[in-house]
Protein backbone atom coordinates (compact mmCIF):
# COMPACT_ATOMS: atom_id res chain seq x y z
CA UNK A 1 0.00 0.00 0.00
CA UNK A 2 2.83 2.35 0.92
CA UNK A 3 4.62 1.49 -2.31
CA UNK A 4 1.51 2.25 -4.31
CA UNK A 5 1.13 5.61 -2.53
CA UNK A 6 4.75 6.47 -3.27
CA UNK A 7 4.32 5.63 -6.95
CA UNK A 8 1.16 7.75 -7.08
CA UNK A 9 2.96 10.75 -5.54
CA UNK A 10 5.88 10.30 -7.96
CA UNK A 11 3.51 10.19 -10.89
CA UNK A 12 1.84 13.43 -9.76
CA UNK A 13 5.24 15.18 -9.37
CA UNK A 14 6.37 14.04 -12.79
CA UNK A 15 3.11 15.26 -14.27
CA UNK A 16 3.45 18.68 -12.60
CA UNK A 17 7.02 19.32 -13.80
CA UNK A 18 6.10 19.78 -17.52
CA UNK A 19 3.17 21.98 -16.47
CA UNK A 20 5.48 24.20 -14.40
CA UNK A 21 7.96 24.36 -17.28
CA UNK A 22 5.16 25.35 -19.63
CA UNK A 23 4.07 28.09 -17.24
CA UNK A 24 7.60 29.43 -17.03
CA UNK A 25 7.94 29.40 -20.80
CA UNK A 26 4.61 31.18 -21.15
CA UNK A 27 5.73 33.92 -18.73
CA UNK A 28 8.95 34.36 -20.72
CA UNK A 29 7.12 34.56 -24.04
CA UNK A 30 4.84 37.29 -22.72
CA UNK A 31 7.77 39.72 -22.54
CA UNK A 32 8.52 41.60 -25.76
CA UNK A 33 10.62 44.49 -27.09
CA UNK A 34 9.11 47.60 -28.62
CA UNK A 35 10.95 48.61 -31.76
CA UNK A 36 11.19 52.17 -33.01
CA UNK A 37 12.91 54.09 -35.77
CA UNK A 38 15.32 56.91 -36.42
CA UNK A 39 15.87 58.55 -39.82
CA UNK A 40 19.11 60.02 -41.14
CA UNK A 41 19.34 61.51 -44.63
CA UNK A 42 22.88 61.36 -45.92
CA UNK A 43 23.99 64.69 -47.37
CA UNK A 44 27.68 64.30 -46.63
CA UNK A 45 30.69 63.85 -48.89
CA UNK A 46 30.49 60.09 -48.29
CA UNK A 47 28.49 58.38 -51.04
CA UNK A 48 25.39 56.56 -49.82
CA UNK A 49 26.79 53.19 -50.93
CA UNK A 50 29.68 53.74 -48.48
CA UNK A 51 27.63 55.40 -45.73
CA UNK A 52 27.39 53.22 -42.63
CA UNK A 53 25.62 53.50 -39.28
CA UNK A 54 26.56 51.91 -35.97
CA UNK A 55 24.46 51.85 -32.81
CA UNK A 56 26.32 51.44 -29.53
CA UNK A 57 29.35 50.31 -31.53
CA UNK A 58 27.62 47.66 -33.66
CA UNK A 59 26.71 48.09 -37.35
CA UNK A 60 22.98 48.34 -38.10
CA UNK A 61 21.04 48.23 -41.36
CA UNK A 62 20.48 51.71 -42.80
CA UNK A 63 17.82 51.99 -45.51
CA UNK A 64 19.28 54.09 -48.33
CA UNK A 65 15.83 55.03 -49.62
CA UNK A 66 14.09 56.09 -46.40
CA UNK A 67 17.22 56.81 -44.38
CA UNK A 68 15.70 54.75 -41.57
CA UNK A 69 17.06 52.32 -39.01
CA UNK A 70 14.93 50.01 -36.84
CA UNK A 71 16.06 49.37 -33.26
CA UNK A 72 14.63 48.80 -29.76
CA UNK A 73 13.22 52.01 -28.29
CA UNK A 74 15.53 54.06 -26.09
CA UNK A 75 18.52 56.36 -26.21
CA UNK A 76 21.85 55.26 -27.61
CA UNK A 77 24.88 56.60 -29.42
CA UNK A 78 24.93 56.52 -33.21
CA UNK A 79 28.19 56.50 -35.13
CA UNK A 80 28.22 57.45 -38.81
CA UNK A 81 31.18 56.25 -40.82
CA UNK A 82 32.63 55.39 -44.22
CA UNK A 83 32.23 51.64 -44.65
CA UNK A 84 35.09 51.50 -47.16
CA UNK A 85 37.73 53.44 -45.21
CA UNK A 86 36.37 52.99 -41.68
CA UNK A 87 36.60 56.75 -41.10
CA UNK A 88 34.14 58.08 -38.52
CA UNK A 89 32.42 61.24 -39.81
CA UNK A 90 30.08 61.94 -36.87
CA UNK A 91 28.84 60.59 -33.58
CA UNK A 92 25.79 61.63 -31.59
CA UNK A 93 23.24 60.19 -29.12
CA UNK A 94 19.60 59.94 -30.26
CA UNK A 95 16.40 58.50 -28.85
CA UNK A 96 14.88 55.77 -31.00
CA UNK A 97 11.10 55.99 -30.85
CA UNK A 98 8.07 54.32 -32.39
CA UNK A 99 5.70 57.25 -31.82
CA UNK A 100 8.11 60.14 -32.50
CA UNK A 101 11.14 58.91 -34.42
CA UNK A 102 13.88 61.53 -34.89
CA UNK A 103 14.54 62.84 -38.41
CA UNK A 104 17.83 64.53 -39.30
CA UNK A 105 19.87 65.53 -42.31
CA UNK A 106 23.57 64.87 -41.94
CA UNK A 107 24.99 67.91 -43.71
CA UNK A 108 28.62 68.05 -44.79
CA UNK A 109 29.02 70.03 -48.02
CA UNK A 110 32.82 69.75 -48.14
CA UNK A 111 35.13 66.93 -47.07
CA UNK A 112 36.88 67.67 -43.80
CA UNK A 113 34.18 69.97 -42.44
CA UNK A 114 32.31 68.80 -39.32
CA UNK A 115 28.91 67.22 -39.91
CA UNK A 116 25.86 69.28 -38.91
CA UNK A 117 22.59 67.62 -37.89
CA UNK A 118 19.79 69.58 -39.52
CA UNK A 119 16.03 69.46 -39.11
CA UNK A 120 14.41 68.51 -42.46
CA UNK A 121 11.50 70.81 -41.52
CA UNK A 122 13.73 73.79 -40.79
CA UNK A 123 11.72 76.01 -43.16
CA UNK A 124 8.28 74.83 -42.06
CA UNK A 125 7.46 78.05 -40.22
CA UNK A 126 8.94 80.38 -42.82
CA UNK A 127 6.27 82.52 -44.51
CA UNK A 128 5.74 82.11 -48.24
CA UNK A 129 7.33 84.52 -50.68
CA UNK A 130 4.98 87.10 -52.24
CA UNK A 131 3.80 86.60 -55.81
CA UNK A 132 6.56 87.10 -58.35
CA UNK A 133 9.33 86.46 -55.80
CA UNK A 134 11.32 83.70 -54.14
CA UNK A 135 12.77 83.76 -50.64
CA UNK A 136 16.38 82.66 -50.90
CA UNK A 137 18.90 81.86 -48.18
CA UNK A 138 22.28 81.31 -49.79
CA UNK A 139 25.94 80.89 -48.88
CA UNK A 140 29.08 80.64 -50.99
CA UNK A 141 30.96 77.54 -49.86
CA UNK A 142 33.33 77.44 -52.83
CA UNK A 143 36.88 76.78 -51.67
CA UNK A 144 38.76 77.49 -54.89
CA UNK A 145 36.75 79.17 -57.64
CA UNK A 146 35.36 82.02 -55.53
CA UNK A 147 36.99 82.00 -52.08
CA UNK A 148 35.94 85.59 -51.25
CA UNK A 149 34.52 86.23 -47.78
CA UNK A 150 31.58 88.08 -49.33
CA UNK A 151 30.34 88.29 -52.88
CA UNK A 152 27.36 89.65 -54.80
CA UNK A 153 25.39 86.98 -56.63
CA UNK A 154 23.39 87.91 -59.73
CA UNK A 155 20.41 85.68 -60.47
CA UNK A 156 19.86 85.21 -64.21
CA UNK A 157 16.93 83.51 -65.87
CA UNK A 158 15.65 82.69 -69.35
CA UNK A 159 14.11 86.12 -69.78
CA UNK A 160 15.68 86.77 -73.19
CA UNK A 161 14.78 83.48 -74.86
CA UNK A 162 14.34 79.80 -74.08
CA UNK A 163 18.12 79.40 -74.03
CA UNK A 164 19.45 82.89 -73.35
CA UNK A 165 19.69 84.16 -69.78
CA UNK A 166 19.36 87.72 -68.54
CA UNK A 167 19.78 89.26 -65.04
CA UNK A 168 16.66 89.46 -62.86
CA UNK A 169 17.94 90.31 -59.37
CA UNK A 170 21.04 90.46 -57.14
CA UNK A 171 21.73 89.28 -53.60
CA UNK A 172 24.44 91.47 -52.10
CA UNK A 173 27.18 90.57 -49.63
CA UNK A 174 26.62 86.83 -49.64
CA UNK A 175 28.83 85.23 -47.00
CA UNK A 176 30.27 81.80 -46.28
CA UNK A 177 28.13 80.73 -43.31
CA UNK A 178 24.79 79.17 -44.17
CA UNK A 179 23.80 79.14 -40.51
CA UNK A 180 23.89 82.94 -40.20
CA UNK A 181 22.56 83.77 -43.66
CA UNK A 182 19.18 85.50 -43.87
CA UNK A 183 16.33 84.96 -46.33
CA UNK A 184 16.28 87.54 -49.13
CA UNK A 185 13.48 88.25 -51.59
CA UNK A 186 14.58 87.58 -55.17
CA UNK A 187 12.49 88.42 -58.21
CA UNK A 188 11.48 85.50 -60.40
CA UNK A 189 12.37 85.48 -64.05
CA UNK A 190 9.49 86.34 -66.40
CA UNK A 191 9.33 86.04 -70.17
CA UNK A 192 6.20 86.87 -72.19
CA UNK A 193 4.20 86.99 -68.98
CA UNK A 194 5.25 83.49 -67.88
CA UNK A 195 7.29 82.70 -64.75
CA UNK A 196 10.57 81.01 -65.65
CA UNK A 197 12.02 78.08 -63.72
CA UNK A 198 15.71 78.06 -64.75
CA UNK A 199 18.38 80.17 -63.03
CA UNK A 200 22.11 80.60 -63.46
CA UNK A 201 24.48 82.78 -61.46
CA UNK A 202 27.11 85.37 -62.18
CA UNK A 203 29.22 87.09 -59.56
CA UNK A 204 30.33 90.57 -58.60
CA UNK A 205 33.15 91.66 -56.33
CA UNK A 206 31.32 92.82 -53.19
CA UNK A 207 33.59 95.86 -52.78
CA UNK A 208 33.99 97.09 -56.38
CA UNK A 209 30.79 95.53 -57.81
CA UNK A 210 32.80 94.50 -60.86
CA UNK A 211 31.96 91.15 -62.46
CA UNK A 212 34.19 88.14 -61.92
CA UNK A 213 35.60 86.91 -65.20
CA UNK A 214 36.20 83.50 -66.72
CA UNK A 215 39.59 82.43 -68.01
CA UNK A 216 38.64 83.69 -71.47
CA UNK A 217 37.86 87.20 -70.16
CA UNK A 218 34.05 87.04 -70.34
CA UNK A 219 31.67 87.32 -67.40
CA UNK A 220 31.19 83.93 -65.77
CA UNK A 221 27.69 82.48 -65.92
CA UNK A 222 27.44 79.24 -63.97
CA UNK A 223 26.84 76.14 -66.03
CA UNK A 224 25.25 74.55 -63.00
CA UNK A 225 21.62 75.66 -62.76
CA UNK A 226 19.07 76.14 -60.02
CA UNK A 227 15.76 74.84 -61.38
CA UNK A 228 12.49 75.39 -59.51
CA UNK A 229 10.84 72.54 -61.42
CA UNK A 230 13.47 70.07 -60.25
CA UNK A 231 13.14 71.53 -56.74
CA UNK A 232 9.52 72.65 -56.45
CA UNK A 233 8.54 74.93 -53.62
CA UNK A 234 4.87 75.80 -53.04
CA UNK A 235 5.96 78.63 -50.73
CA UNK A 236 8.87 79.65 -52.94
CA UNK A 237 11.33 79.31 -50.04
CA UNK A 238 14.80 77.89 -50.74
CA UNK A 239 18.10 77.32 -48.97
CA UNK A 240 21.00 77.05 -51.40
CA UNK A 241 24.77 76.68 -51.09
CA UNK A 242 27.43 76.97 -53.80
CA UNK A 243 30.37 74.59 -54.23
CA UNK A 244 33.24 74.16 -56.67
CA UNK A 245 32.74 71.93 -59.67
CA UNK A 246 35.98 70.77 -61.32
CA UNK A 247 36.02 71.03 -65.12
CA UNK A 248 38.35 70.42 -68.03
CA UNK A 249 40.00 73.41 -69.68
CA UNK A 250 37.48 75.82 -71.16
CA UNK A 251 37.45 79.60 -71.54
CA UNK A 252 33.99 79.89 -69.94
CA UNK A 253 35.17 78.63 -66.52
CA UNK A 254 37.23 80.08 -63.70
CA UNK A 255 40.92 79.24 -63.92
CA UNK A 256 42.74 78.70 -60.65
CA UNK A 257 46.36 77.45 -60.63
CA UNK A 258 45.94 75.87 -64.07
CA UNK A 259 42.75 74.11 -62.98
CA UNK A 260 39.27 74.99 -64.19
CA UNK A 261 36.12 75.30 -62.12
CA UNK A 262 32.44 75.96 -62.56
CA UNK A 263 30.04 76.82 -59.74
CA UNK A 264 27.51 74.23 -58.59
CA UNK A 265 24.32 75.42 -56.82
CA UNK A 266 23.01 72.86 -54.33
CA UNK A 267 19.48 73.01 -52.92
CA UNK A 268 19.39 72.03 -49.26
CA UNK A 269 15.74 72.92 -48.57
CA UNK A 270 12.83 73.71 -50.87
CA UNK A 271 9.37 74.49 -49.58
Amino acid sequence: METRSYITRLFIVLAIIPWLAACQKKDYDNSYTIFGHAYFKNQTTVESKDFGVKYEGSPVDWNVGSGGVELPEGEGTFTFYNKTTGEVIAEKPFTVSKANPPHYILFQPIAGLPVSFLDPDAQANEEAAPAGYMKIKIANLCQVAVPDKTIDIVFQSTTVSVTKFGPVDTIKAVGRDLGTAAYVLVRRGVRAGAIQNRYQFSFLDAATHQPLLASGGAVVSSGGEFNTTTYPGTKGVYTIYLTDLAKTANAVYFKRDNNYFDIQPNVLFND
